[in-house]
């Protein structure tokens, strides 16, 4: 799973004991025996922040105001836990912020607004532009709802 965290997320309205508990609860339903990882990655600048409008493109918008980029990786999830547990973490941490698609968890039912907020609608009419079959997919891509796919035994069926 993935999560960009801004100036609210780390400094302005959390304490450290809080970042504590998100970082151990976001780490817990990862298979203890097998170890995780968080990679931080540094995204802030003047640039990203200051971009006309018009020239942002589909860029999700919280890439202008994140500090980091925090990647949680794990050999295996824990089949005990539910893998939205990881999830659930992260978005209370930081709710009104999104994620990377490429490091995303693939159970998030909300994939729209963490990797495309504004941006979806308009990425889904350039979709049926090009696609208006609808022929291609991709797990938590626009257009994607279309689709039913299990994660469990990888059949793909497209919906009437």
């Amino acid at each position: 799973s993935s999560r960009l965290l801004g100036r609210d997320q780390l400094t302005n309205n959390v304490t450290q004991s809080q970042i504590v508990s998100y970082l151990q609860r976001i780490l817990q339903c990862q298979d203890p025996t097998a170890g995780a990882t968080i990679v931080i990655g540094m995204q802030s600048g003047k640039g990203t922040a200051n971009v006309l409008v018009s020239m942002r493109g589909a860029l999700l918008s919280s890439w202008r105001t994140a500090y980091i980029h925090m990647i949680v990786l794990g050999s295996s999830i824990n089949p005990a836990v539910d893998p939205k547990t990881t999830l659930d973490s992260s978005e209370e941490w930081a709710p009104e912020m999104g994620s990377y698609m490429n490091k995303g968890n693939p159970y998030n039912v909300n994939f729209k607004k963490a990797y495309y907020d504004d941006s979806c609608n308009r990425l889904f009419e350039i979709k049926k532009k090009y696609d208006p079959t609808n022929s291609l997919f991709v797990l938590t891509g626009v257009g994607s709802n279309a689709w039913d796919y299990n994660l469990n035994t990888g059949k793909l069926c497209q919906m009437a």
